[in-house]
């Protein structure tokens, strides 16, 4: 995997999003490519819980592909605007 990324999704909606290194459990400034965002939005709608954390992978050949679904409480936002993420999670209560 050359690179990575780390998607948010809130009721199956993208809410944040941050590049990350997971060897130095570290975020990444890098924007992901679109084919990462679409597949991260695809990812989130067959997701198995509403509100998920979505990881994705970059290869070297310029695919992306879905590594992963994460719990949404035990997983580390590394970049994700944090805010923007509990700002979704307060307006699904209300």
């Amino acid at each position: 995997m050359d690179r990575e990324w780390r998607f948010v999704a809130v009721e199956r909606r993208l809410v944040a999003r941050s590049g990350y290194v997971a060897d130095g459990r570290a975020a990444d400034a890098g924007d992901p490519p679109d084919d990462a965002i679409a597949l991260s939005a695809e990812a989130a709608r067959l997701a198995p819980e509403a509100s998920v954390v979505i990881d994705v992978c970059g290869l070297a050949d310029g695919t992306c592909h879905l590594v992963e679904y994460n719990l949404l409480s035990g997983s580390d936002l590394y970049g994700c605007d944090v805010d923007a993420v509990v700002a979704a999670l307060a307006a699904r209560s209300r």
